[in-house]
Formats: C-alpha cells, sequence, structure tokens
C-alpha cells in the first residue's frame, strides 16, 4: 500500500503526498470502507503500473492468480488499412469460440478449444472463417459482436450488413440461415453495435438511437418482428438480459457514425451524461 513519505514533505498539509507522488486525501473526508477500498484501489493500480512498464514482470503475476496459458493471431494485418485494430467481441460454446471482427476481410474466426486440455495447453485451432460478400461482390461485413446460442450464431455487422443469423451445427463449415436489417418486414437495425439473445429472443442495440429492436428467434431460419424498445436513453451501447430483465447502457452523448471506415470512433456532436437503464421484459412476446 502507498506508505506516507513524511521526509519528501516538510510541509504536508491535510493532502498529503505518498512516496508514489499520490495525494492522499484527509482521514477525516473518509470512512472506513471507503478509505480501505480506495487502498485497495490504490494497490490494484500500482501493480498494473508496474507490470504494464515491465514486461518481465507481466509473466510473474501469480498474486492475481492469472497466467496466458495460449494465445492465436490468425488475420494477418488488412488491406488497406495495416496495423488497424481487428478484434472484437468474442464469445465460447462448446468447445469452439467465436472471434469477430471490426476490419474488413476478417469476417468471425472460428476456433477448436480442445488443445487447450492437453498438457501442456496448446494454442487453439483455428478451424474455419465466416466471412461472406455482400451482393457487389466487393464489400464484407466488420462484425463487432458475436453472440452463439444452441449452435445458432448471431453475428452482428456494424457497417450496414445487419445480423447474420448462422447455423453453426458443423462449426467449421458455417452456413448463414438468414439476414435480418432495417428491410421490410423485418424492420432491424442496420448496422449494430451490440446483441443479446435470450430465451429465444434477440435483442439488437447500435449506439446511434435510443431503440432496442426485439426479435423472436425461436425458429432462427424464420425471425418474427417484436415491437421496439423506446428507451429513455439516447444512445444504447451495450445490453444484458438476466432473469426477465435488460439491463441497457445509455451511451449518453449522439453520435455520428456516418464517418469513414477507416475511423475508429464515431464523432461525439451532443453531449450528455449517459446512465444505466433496466427493462422489465418477462413478457416481452405478450406486448
Amino acid at each position: 500500500d502507498a506508505r506516507m513519505d513524511r521526509s519528501s514533505c516538510s510541509s504536508c498539509g491535510p493532502g498529503m503526498r505518498t512516496s508514489y507522488g499520490i495525494t492522499s486525501l484527509p482521514r477525516h473526508d473518509l470512512s472506513g470502507f471507503v478509505r480501505r477500498g480506495a487502498i485497495h484501489l490504490l494497490r490494484l493500480f500500482l501493480a498494473l503500473t508496474l507490470i504494464h512498464s515491465s514486461p518481465s514482470l507481466a509473466t510473474e503475476a501469480t498474486d492475481f492468480n492469472i497466467r496466458l496459458i495460449a494465445q492465436s493471431n490468425p488475420f494477418p494485418n488488412p488491406y488497406p488499412y495495416p496495423g488497424w485494430l481487428r478484434y472484437a467481441d468474442v464469445w465460447a460454446d462448446g468447445r469452439y469460440a467465436y472471434v469477430g471482427s471490426y476490419s474488413p476481410f476478417s469476417g468471425v474466426a472460428i476456433f477448436d478449444l480442445l488443445s487447450l486440455g492437453s498438457s501442456p495447453p496448446a494454442a487453439p485451432v483455428y478451424v474455419a472463417n465466416y466471412d461472406p460478400v455482400r451482393a457487389d461482390n466487393i464489400t464484407r461485413e466488420n462484425f463487432k459482436d458475436v453472440k452463439v446460442v444452441n449452435s445458432i450464431g448471431y453475428f452482428a455487422s456494424d457497417n450496414g450488413g445487419g445480423v447474420h443469423v448462422v447455423d453453426l451445427k458443423t462449426p467449421t463449415a458455417p452456413q448463414r440461415l438468414t439476414t435480418i436489417t432495417s428491410a421490410t418486414p423485418l424492420l432491424g437495425h442496420d448496422s449494430i453495435h451490440n446483441v443479446f439473445v435470450d430465451d429465444g429472443i434477440l435483442y439488437e442495440a447500435d449506439q446511434s438511437t435510443p431503440r432496442i429492436k426485439v426479435f423472436d428467434v425461436k425458429d432462427p431460419s424464420n425471425p418474427k418482428k417484436l415491437p421496439d424498445i423506446t428507451t429513455l436513453g439516447r444512445c444504447i451501447h451495450d445490453i444484458t438480459v438476466v432473469k426477465g430483465r435488460l439491463y441497457a447502457s445509455d451511451l449518453g452523448s449522439i453520435r455520428d457514425c456516418s464517418l469513414p471506415e477507416q475511423n475508429q470512433c464515431c464523432e461525439v456532436v451532443s453531449p450528455k451524461a449517459g446512465s444505466l437503464e433496466v427493462y422489465d421484459v418477462v413478457n416481452i412476446r405478450s406486448v
């Protein structure tokens, strides 16, 4: 923990300087609970700073009971944006993992995880790539988010391709069942930042509007449109459903996502604080 270095502070007032150059608040300004929490956070911050500054320490971070056992990097630097960030969301289902990408020409990488059970563990085996080309024979999808439920993949494009519903019963040979876009009759989002699937219901958030699109996907080949959830937020960034409650993270700021594909972040055009919103979706099919 951060002990006080009084020798380096000849005139320490209510805010004393620690040996790490961090100003400590007066004791009476913090309750015991908050003070202990602050100390623990400080310890974690200092440990992570040391690990980041010294790569050799990263392999010795046994205090956290975490170690790297395998790594794989199947995609080359994508043309025409060398060095562009490539990997997005990851989801595991059974012995396979699915890794989305938001760079061109990468799609969703599919890994067999069986080798992780060997001794010593070996890197996951890259077995397939879901990377369809659109009708123009040029455009491919940036799959920002991926979810897999009962061997059905829901791969969310954030560059206008909607959600691809994919049969993964044979993960080495993924087959698209259908695509949910803004076209009639489904009227979904075309560009999606996050999806979640719970109890046969697919939820879509696009990070640009307050609307969460909702679909009944009990028959994945034939999704049915359910009413939108129009939240109190401005830009829903992430969604999770647990036990009939939908938790929505409102980004707050309105963002302009119509910029060129090279830009990794949308431009904030109207700043506003975000929020967490919770909705009861137990009876979502009855709405």
